[in-house]
């Protein structure tokens, strides 16, 4: 009977009340009473399951730990979840298993329950640097406040161990390692902090020191490169400084297709869209003299081309560039339209606006008008809550040239366009004011009042700083055009000056 004892006592000790303990337990019994030379070969076999299976039955919080970290190793997430969750459960202060979980739904983007997991941890020294990734999360919640907060926290944090290290005067390899790592987040942090300023503040002076801050501890950080290319070009007006930046970028690798897009927007600007970036913007006179003639100087369609090209190779479905590309195409269509279908097709919008400037461009009074405006008018349909005012100058303009080769009536539909323009007072559309100062003109060769209301326009544009209108006013012919305006019928040969 000793061991049968033997056997029931490990039961016991093991609390392992389990079916195969107690199916063990009988069968020795059995074997006991039938064979007793066999009972301590079967209870040496059994005591093996037993000590095998008892964490499958019975597992601790560690146990579970441990499941959670093999299944997240197999790229198992849905059970790492559970199998935290279940040591959480058994161990509410598991710290390391709060943490893993936490990051779980951290890499999932599922940030608000990423934060209620830091925030049981956060507090606790070990776990410190937890408050980088709370700014994050923050940030992705658009709970700018709260993101501020916490990059501060991490800006402190990571800054106080790298002076504590520096001060010690470190030789160690791992201790440097320490230093190189810290710096990286910290590098991180103030990246996101100049988002902040950018998005939510638009205080452009922060936004840089951030981003300088960023490259200062991590010197290959391609994505604040060409930030800091972008905020150059779009806010600071510097553009051999962008041209620097966004080339670092290019450099630096992990970033490239982005960077190579935008030295192609770089290398290919034009007139008016340069126009629209600095209307409204208090911008030093003389610095955007020294931009527009840099840019005027440093000008290299093939350069943008190969960019371009470049971004969609290191990014097969990068829609803006194929969109870009096709721009630069503009007036060629049997190379602008594949590569417009192309970003149609993967669903990027703005490419129908583009198409439509496309058949407007290589009309040569033909059908592409008509296409033109199918196009802009899609354009409109998709983007409805998105639309700024150019689009309605672009289709006033595909009007305006019907007006010139076809009928005066076309004119009147252009107005109505250029109108919409001027109305939606999102820019100053000195444009707008100039081509629907010049259509009225052209129909006063029907209606000689509208010669006064047209040059009214064109004043106006030109007081707005569009330097074609104030050459127009300068041009002797039409000086005479505007002292004649309220008495006399303007003449056919005037007419086709002013649209040269």
């Amino acid at each position: 009977m000793d061991i049968l004892t033997e056997v029931w006592n490990f039961i016991i000790d093991n609390k392992t009340a389990s079916i195969i303990t107690l199916l063990s337990f009988i069968l020795a019994v059995i074997a006991f009473f039938k064979k007793p030379k066999i009972v301590k070969e079967f209870i040496k076999e059994t005591t093996k399951i037993i000590k095998k299976t008892k964490k499958v039955i019975f597992p601790t919080a560690e146990d579970w730990f441990d499941y959670g970290v093999k299944a997240e190793k197999q790229n198992n997430r849905k059970k790492a979840i559970k199998c935290y969750k279940k040591a959480i459960e058994l161990k509410p202060d598991f710290a390391e298993a709060i943490k893993n979980l936490g990051y779980i739904f951290y890499s999932e983007t599922k940030y608000d329950e990423a934060i209620i997991y830091f925030l049981k941890i956060v507090t606790c020294k070990q776990y410190e640097y937890i408050v980088y990734h709370l700014g994050r999360a923050h940030y992705f919640l658009k709970n700018y406040d709260e993101a501020m907060t916490y990059l501060d926290k991490a800006i402190n944090y990571y800054h106080n161990i790298i002076n504590e290290y520096q001060k010690q005067m470190i030789n160690d390899n791992n201790e440097k390692d320490v230093i190189k790592e810290s710096k990286y987040w910290l590098a991180g942090a103030y990246y996101y902090k100049g988002l902040l300023y950018y998005y939510h503040n638009s205080d452009f002076k922060q936004t840089l020191l951030c981003f300088q801050n960023a490259v200062k501890n991590d010197d290959n950080y391609a994505e604040v490169y060409c930030w800091i290319g972008y905020l150059y070009y779009y806010e600071i007006f510097d553009f051999d400084k962008s041209e620097k930046n966004y080339l670092k970028s290019v450099e630096c690798g992990d970033f490239n297709a982005y960077a190579n897009y935008h030295l192609g927007l770089l290398y290919y600007d034009d007139k008016y869209w340069f126009d629209d970036r600095v209307e409204n913007k208090n911008i030093n006179k003389k610095i955007l003299e020294k931009f527009k003639k840099t840019a005027e100087l440093k000008y290299d369609k093939e350069k943008a081309i190969q960019h371009y090209k470049k971004a969609i190779e290191l990014k097969s479905d990068y829609v803006e560039a194929y969109e870009r590309l096709g721009n630069v195409y503009y007036n060629d269509k049997n190379k602008a339209i594949p590569l417009l279908d192309k970003a149609i097709e993967l669903g990027y919008n703005y490419a129908y606006n583009t198409m439509g400037l496309v058949y407007f461009t290589n009309a040569n009074c033909n059908g592409d008008y008509d296409k033109a405006l199918e196009y802009y008018s899609e354009y409109i349909r998709r983007e409805q809550d998105n639309l700024d005012n150019k689009i309605y100058f672009e289709i006033g303009r595909v009007y305006f040239e019907k007006g010139l080769y076809y009928s005066n009536v076309h004119y009147d539909e252009a107005i109505v366009y250029f109108q919409k323009s001027i109305d939606r007072k999102e820019r100053k559309c000195s444009n707008a004011y100039y081509y629907m100062g010049l259509a009225f003109i052209n129909k006063s060769l029907v209606n000689s009042k509208d010669s006064k209301i047209g040059i009214r326009h064109i004043q106006r544009a030109a007081e707005l700083g569009f330097s074609e209108a104030q050459d127009f006013l300068n041009d002797s012919e039409n000086k005479k055009l505007i002292s004649n305006a309220e008495t006399a019928e303007v003449e056919q040969h005037i007419i086709y000056t002013l649209i040269k």
